[in-house]
């Protein structure tokens, strides 16, 4: 099957139209990732260093920081900081399919284990966006939602993986060693590493700040849930292999099959 073909039988819940700014300016680097694979995680790194280092004088929160890092679902009518000055690199994180309009960008992908992706995408879509009502299995074979279109996203960006302008780190590696992380990316996205800066970055960036930024600061742009549910909330358990709670053997076979394929 030809990527025409294959994105045209593509039914994407991130398919939205782009924002009209982003028409008339290329992004230097998208970063790109299957939903709960550690994105906001690492934009939100990128946000609280670009901000102290560009002195863009935003203080960072789950709502601001998409004032600095565009995404999906972001402002349609008024272009970021960094579209603006011109100094600072305009970076782009979204979960869409591949299309041609990333050729002519930097790529940094952000992988996971899908067995935690699906359980924590589950508890996204029925807890935090209130989209989905039924079980979590049904939810693993959901052609929308679960491993059926895990692998065609997947599959979709398997065309531009291994170019030169590409790289990629992963949830785990990200737990592992989240400042080797975050210097690679600033490396990637050509911003200087300062080092001062950096340790505040990383500070910001941990589990208990992040959830604690999210629990007592204002809400992500479109959502409203319930933050005192922890699965509800975007920042939920921060935990590798958290799977095991929640999918019996039948699902994670089911999950290990189908991204075997892909």
């Amino acid at each position: 099957m030809n990527i025409r073909t294959l994105l045209s039988n593509l039914a994407s819940p991130f398919s939205n139209p782009w924002p009209r700014w982003i028409e008339q300016s290329t992004p230097d680097v998208y970063i790109v990732s299957f939903p709960k694979s550690g994105r906001t995680w690492l934009s939100f790194f990128l946000a609280h260093y670009f901000s102290a280092y560009y002195r863009l004088g935003i203080d960072v929160d789950m709502h601001s920081m998409y004032e600095i890092i565009a995404s999906d679902g972001g402002s349609d009518n008024v272009p970021l900081p960094a579209w603006i000055r011109g100094d600072i690199p305009k970076i782009y994180a979204t979960h869409r399919v591949y299309t041609p309009r990333f050729k002519s960008s930097k790529i940094l992908f952000v992988f996971r284990d899908p067995c935690d992706v699906m359980v924590s995408y589950y508890f996204h879509q029925t807890k935090h966006r209130q989209k989905y009502h039924q079980s979590l299995s049904a939810f693993l074979h959901s052609r929308k939602h679960g491993m059926p279109y895990y692998q065609r996203w997947l599959d979709s960006w398997q065309v531009i993986r291994k170019r030169a302008e590409s790289i990629e780190t992963t949830y785990e590696e990200m737990t592992a060693d989240f400042e080797a992380v975050g210097r690679r990316a600033l490396e990637f996205v050509g911003t200087p590493v300062d080092e001062p800066l950096l340790a505040t970055a990383l500070h910001a960036a941990s589990f208990d700040h992040m959830l604690k930024t999210e629990l007592e600061g204002r809400r992500i742009p479109g959502h409203n849930y319930n933050r005192e549910d922890r699965d509800a909330r975007r920042i939920r358990r921060g935990v590798i292999g958290g799977h095991i709670d929640y999918l019996n053997d039948e699902d994670r076979a089911y999950i290990r099959a189908v991204k075997g394929a892909s």
